[in-house]
């Protein structure tokens, strides 16, 4: 039986000998074997062959250079036997049939769908050992050297996905049996392969509040908050927004006294500036501001600033210019804006402001202000920025 492997690396074996991507030393090598394993039950041209190999026609002459590199393969290939591995019929190459074959991938393929079948029908433990029987069978994406292949990307998604649903439904059976620290190995692990998948930082988070991490588990939900922003353009999460309230609730569980509040709600500094927050924060803000207007009848306004580049044809400099913009923007919010303000990033190029006691002439002189110290303190003329005001009003709330 030969064994083929490509889930985070790359091994070819039989009767005990090996060979890994070390002893191919060509990465074409490689991908012409995985190509021919992947696609064993159908015959390739050399043209088909020579297409999926050299797609963007690096090679004047792919039929002769396939057919070096078929050369090459089955020299090596020797090393494990004397088998005809690779064979010729009629003008295309295929694998040898004749020669049993099993992979890593389709072994795991098939443990994650027996898994995903059984657990409907079995007991907690008994579904966590299906899905840990699953998981030893992953090792990893799949080989760089051919993951990006236009052959191999959509089963390389493909059996990252079968990883991903194995990895959240096993969380939540731990969940359910209260076993956090195997949730928390599981979903860093997970993580390390994909960091923008929202569940997985959910998992992590449920992870830690269960074995009592309320501080890394808050710690962790501003991380996630930040990476899924940065690379998402996400303003909000709704798995770690729910998270985020159990986390809170779960602190407010204990007796305390006024001391203990006061020293739980003070800043780390005496207060100065705006208050500086997240959206999740800034729109409960807004809310009840809303009622506060609502009630009282006074006026309030909400601003939004938007940064832009000018003139700038490179997708990347005007990204890196609005990344410093958005900086120094900060910088002066929480320098200039009134002690009574709050004010929170909404996304890559934006911030909003809430300002009380504000009526429109008033919102527009601090815009206005707030635009001159930011050309002092950026004074790049690409970069600009420009102002909105609206009213804040309960009707853009649903009050409850």
């Amino acid at each position: 039986m030969v064994t083929v492997k490509i889930l985070g690396k790359f091994e070819i074996s039989r009767d005990g000998k090996t060979l890994d991507d070390r002893n191919f030393r060509s990465n074409q090598l490689v991908r012409l074997l995985i190509f021919l394993v992947m696609y064993r039950k159908r015959s390739f041209s050399a043209a088909d062959a020579a297409e999926a190999l050299w797609p963007e026609g690096e090679t004047d002459n792919p039929s002769g250079a396939l057919k070096n590199l078929v050369y090459r393969l089955r020299s090596l290939l020797k090393k494990l036997g004397d088998d005809p591995f690779i064979i010729h019929e009629r003008g295309s190459y295929r694998w040898n049939p004749a020669v049993p074959l099993e992979t890593d991938y389709e072994l795991f393929e098939q443990a994650c769908l027996r898994a995903q079948k059984e657990s409907r029908q079995m007991e907690t433990k008994d579904c966590i050992d299906v899905c840990e029987k699953a998981l030893a069978l992953y090792g990893g994406s799949v080989f760089p050297a051919v993951a990006a292949e236009t052959w191999m990307i959509s089963t390389a998604t493909y059996y990252h996905s079968l990883y991903l649903r194995l990895i959240k439904d096993l969380c939540g059976f731990y969940d359910q049996t209260q076993r956090y620290a195997e949730m928390e190995k599981v979903c860093r692990e997970a993580l390390a392969e994909d960091s923008l998948d929202e569940e997985l930082h959910y998992w992590l988070i449920k992870a830690l509040m269960g074995q009592h991490n309320q501080d890394l588990a808050l710690q962790h939900y501003e991380e996630a908050k930040t990476i899924l922003r940065k690379n998402l353009g996400l303003r909000q999460w709704d798995r770690l927004d729910d998270i985020y309230a159990e986390i809170i609730s779960i602190q407010n569980l204990r007796v305390a006294s006024f001391d203990d509040i006061y020293q739980d709600i003070s800043e780390d500094m005496e207060p100065s500036g705006a208050f500086l927050c997240d959206y999740v924060i800034f729109r409960q803000i807004y809310r009840l501001e809303a009622r506060r207007v609502e009630r009282l009848g006074i006026s309030e306004h909400l601003a939004l600033l938007t940064l832009e580049t000018k003139s700038v044809k490179k997708k990347e400099e005007a990204l890196a210019m609005l990344r410093t913009g958005m900086e120094r923007m900060r910088g002066v919010l929480s320098s200039y804006l009134r002690i009574g303000d709050a004010a929170c990033r909404y996304s890559d190029s934006q911030y909003l402001l809430m300002l009380p006691a504000c009526t429109y002439e008033a919102g527009a002189m601090v815009c206005e202000r707030l635009l001159r110290r930011f050309r002092e303190a950026l004074p790049n003329p690409a970069v600009q920025v420009r102002y909105e005001l609206e009213e804040v009003s309960a009707k853009h709330v649903k009050l409850k």
